[in-house]
């Protein structure tokens, strides 16, 4: 999506976190999926790297520590292209594991940079839809922020 407020920086409005989870890989393994997703994964699908992407991606271990970061900062280096409807990056493995991929999670909801025009956070649903929050939640409050869930097996 395109809102036209600010030149594309690519991937805006639009909010995912990829969970993966490395077999035989020692550490903390988490279900809960952070960045206001208020949204937690079943626990055979508990993982040790999660992937928020917004405008750009952050890399998040199992104890919830930053491990990298990337931003664009200009409009040539997006990681969202809108006349194509697609996005795209590459991470390198160092930063994940060379271990076998077990399992990964995607889910996808709104996204809110706070006006700040970084990578954000899930945006809040609530029972309508308003021009600063999702809508179709069940409550007033504590709804889960995601819309869209693939679970993939290995």
């Amino acid at each position: 999506v395109d809102p036209g407020w600010k030149p594309k920086p690519g991937y805006q409005l639009t909010y995912t976190a990829i969970t993966l989870s490395f077999e035989d890989l020692p550490g903390v393994r988490r279900t809960k999926i952070g960045m206001n997703a208020n949204f937690s994964v079943p626990i055979e699908y508990s993982y040790n790297v999660v992937i928020y992407v917004g405008n750009g991606y952050r890399i998040v271990d199992g104890r919830g520590e930053i491990v990298a970061e990337y931003q664009p900062t200009d409009t040539e280096h997006p990681i969202g292209f809108v006349d194509e409807d697609k996005i795209y990056f590459s991470v390198p493995v160092g930063y994940l594991s060379d271990k076998h991929l077990r399992n990964a999670v995607v889910a996808v909801g709104g996204q809110d940079d706070h006006g700040g025009g970084g990578i954000g956070e899930f945006r809040s649903v609530l029972p309508e839809a308003g021009e600063w929050h999702g809508g179709g939640g069940d409550k007033p409050s504590g709804n889960s922020n995601v819309y869209d869930v693939m679970y993939i097996r290995r």
